[in-house]
């Protein structure tokens, strides 16, 4: 799993830019094999452009599988299940073939994937849904999660534990359903307050020592959820790092506002 999180720009988090683009990124990458992406525009869009229009937060996030999984046997499941699932009417969801993407590090080693987006109907958006990220070189080579440098965090997070997705309570049904078919697992009720639901997925990690991880389905509960789904849309809402070697000990919010009320440390 990675996570989208576009930020204003700042030096310390620019890692490539290449001739050409308009957008800068840096990776955070965690022991369990998942990151967060840190992101910002340095030029009008000329790429992702879904993204275009996201006010700084939490914006997006991508589901990968590992060997012996392929880009394309993963395209070919999730279709397969969003076909049979369609009862014959039109679908409202699909996903692009698998494009290759590629790039040459700083130390001249190739690094590829192969990445495949949502395609929707016009009442739905490319970030209701995530996007897939599959690995053609190993993984290590673009998220080296088995550097422990690169991977030991000040605040001690070893991965992320949660990802909170936030849908209209009106379609929560519709979009539960899609999102079993693009897991391909069936959830179970966290919450359900009248029509204030929640529903759990479990999914894995690249690093299974230290998964499994859970994406959470919930619908708007108060004033702030309905604002934040007004100005972004359905999407991803939450993300909650994992604290290693503390479990069971509570949350914490990382901050009372903004960007840093949406990102939480368990311990």
């Amino acid at each position: 799993m990675q996570v989208g999180l576009r930020q204003t720009p700042s030096p310390a988090y620019w890692l490539n830019w290449y001739t050409g683009q308009s957008s800068r990124n840096k990776l955070i990458v965690f022991a369990d094999g998942t990151y967060l992406e840190l992101f910002c525009w340095i030029n009008t869009p000329r790429e992702f452009y879904a993204w275009a229009n996201k006010s700084p937060g939490l914006i997006d996030f991508a589901l990968t599988a590992m060997p012996p999984s392929t880009a394309q046997s993963l395209h070919n499941s999730i279709m397969s299940r969003l076909r049979e699932n369609q009862n014959g009417k039109e679908l409202d969801l699909g996903y692009t073939l698998p494009d290759v993407g590629s790039r040459t590090r700083w130390d001249a080693v190739q690094v590829k994937w192969e990445s495949s987006r949502p395609v929707t109907s016009n009442s739905l958006n490319r970030t209701d849904f995530p996007f897939l990220c599959h690995d053609v070189t190993p993984r290590t080579v673009r998220v080296p999660f088995d550097h422990k440098e690169k991977t030991t965090h000040p605040c001690g997070a070893v991965g992320i534990s949660i990802v909170e997705v936030m849908v209209p309570k009106t379609r929560f049904d519709f979009f539960a359903k899609l999102y079993g078919y693009i897991l391909g697992a069936s959830p179970r009720i966290i919450d359900e307050r009248g029509k204030d639901r929640c529903l759990d997925f479990e999914i894995g990690l690249p690093n299974q020592g230290l998964g499994p991880s859970n994406l959470s389905l919930r619908s708007e509960q108060d004033e702030i959820d309905r604002d934040w789904l007004r100005d972004r849309g359905a999407g991803i809402r939450g993300l909650v790092l994992s604290i290693g070697g503390r479990e069971g000990h509570g949350e914490e919010a990382l901050g009372v506002g903004g960007i840093a009320s949406t990102i939480s440390l368990k311990w």
